[in-house]
């Protein structure tokens, strides 16, 4: 797993929440902070899509993991809420985005 794939990761959850008329099932903002626009951010609509699709796999190849490691990015890399909101402990949810982020990884390298 490498450093660049968490930023891609984070990257990735800021473009989702930005309200581009398209309807992906994601909330278009966090209640916490409100991304700018697109401009604003350090991947490409092309990059954001790409790797949309592969949270997309992986939310339907392992639900608790796909889950935890797409909460673990929409609320900025937080483990306490994400164990909250997943009602389980934070190792737990430590290891589920570990595996998961290790996967998308996988899946962006071919």
């Amino acid at each position: 797993m490498t450093k660049e794939t968490e930023f891609l990761l984070a990257q990735w959850a800021l473009w989702s929440r930005i309200d581009a008329g398209i309807a992906k099932g994601y909330p278009t903002h966090s209640p916490h902070e409100k991304p700018g626009t697109r401009d604003d951010l350090a991947i490409t609509d092309e990059e954001g899509m790409l790797l949309d699709k592969a949270v997309t796999k992986l939310v339907n190849r392992d639900k608790k993991i796909g889950n935890a490691t797409r909460l673990y990015y929409f609320y900025q890399q937080n483990l306490s809420r994400t164990a909250e909101k997943l009602e389980t402990s934070r190792g737990t949810v430590r290891l589920w985005v570990t595996a998961g982020t290790a996967w998308i990884d996988g899946v962006l390298l071919g």
